[in-house]
């Protein structure tokens, strides 16, 4: 995330179009708006606070899942999170996960279909490439 967030500060993309990214498009693909991704009545209160001026360092020792390594390893990042609420509730204060919030997380079901999978580039495969290629 903070990689993106470099992107944001440099004026490469907006933070509106860093939310659709992260936030809006995933649970929207996965069908679970707008119950996730976004911040209506209803919905649940995820929220993600980033300070655009810290400066970190990517360092996989840091990262806060089951994998062990990043290819950013060593890269400078500008912008990070902060803060983060799940459901309303802090799981992330000050760049640290909240002990308590230990067994915060649950499974939700989706609250409408995933919209069916739509082939994007299909005049670019190789199929199609062969295809128009002629024929010795």
């Amino acid at each position: 995330m903070p990689l993106m967030l470099s992107q944001v500060v440099s004026g490469r993309m907006t933070i509106t179009h860093y939310v659709k990214m992260t936030s809006l498009a995933p649970a929207k693909a996965f069908g679970l708006y707008p119950r996730k991704g976004a911040l209506l009545p209803g919905s649940d209160a995820d929220i993600v606070i980033v300070d655009l001026d810290r400066e970190t360092v990517v360092d996989s020792a840091d990262l806060q899942s089951k994998g062990n390594s990043t290819p950013f390893q060593g890269w400078v990042a500008q912008g990070a999170p902060i803060h983060t609420l799940v459901r309303g509730r802090f799981v992330m204060r000050d760049g640290q996960l909240c002990t308590d919030a230990k067994g915060h997380g649950r499974n939700i079901r989706r609250v409408q279909q995933m919209p069916a999978p739509t082939p994007q580039n299909t005049h670019t495969t190789t199929a199609a490439i062969l295809a128009k290629a002629p024929q010795r």
